[in-house]
């Protein structure tokens, strides 16, 4: 099987795609690269982690999209793509992107085709066509939702600053 796309989930655990023959999504805990763990989802090839931190996947040989406890590694829920009535045919899910709205997007790679999906239900929620120059061919992340709530945790952080001076007055702080 092959590694295709890459997250990291809110533990640190790093997720990859598994591609090719029956190669199940495996995860590893980067203090632990030993110990890789495999999954019950088989034929990955987008991997991404939602805001409420299940791991989502596009199976690519089975055209369908999977929501996987990041716990136990099981399979949630998954819903088959779709081509609505944009195309004739289309096929092939090559990504997967967890947006902060809760919506999943999957970009179909042979169609011109992405598809939302409810992130908690996997119930598709709409099917929108796009010129897809060749073809749609993405991986992980392609939103930047993992950049900003795994990578940079986004919040509010305060930092103290020691001027080396009893109870200095700051003006200004800047960085460059």
């Amino acid at each position: 099987a092959w590694r295709y796309g890459v997250a990291v989930d809110y533990d640190d655990n790093i997720w990859m795609g598994g591609h090719g023959g029956s190669g199940p999504a495996h995860y590893f805990n980067a203090s632990d690269s030993y110990n890789m763990v495999s999954t019950s989802v088989n034929d990955v090839t987008g991997i991404t982690v939602a805001p409420d931190g299940t791991i989502w996947g596009s199976q690519y040989n089975i055209n369908r999209v999977v929501r996987i406890d990041p716990i136990t590694g099981l399979e949630l829920c998954s819903a088959p793509i779709s081509c609505g009535t944009h195309v004739a045919s289309c096929s092939r899910p090559h990504g997967v992107a967890a947006l902060a709205d809760g919506t999943i997007w999957a970009p179909i790679r042979f169609g011109g085709i992405i598809n939302v999906f409810d992130g908690t239900t996997c119930a598709l929620l709409n099917v929108h066509a796009v010129d897809p120059g060749h073809e749609l061919y993405t991986y992980s992340d392609m939103a930047g939702t993992q950049l900003m709530t795994v990578t940079t945790r986004v919040g509010h952080w305060i930092q103290d600053f020691d001027s080396g001076y009893d109870s200095p007055f700051w003006s200004e702080v800047t960085w460059t």
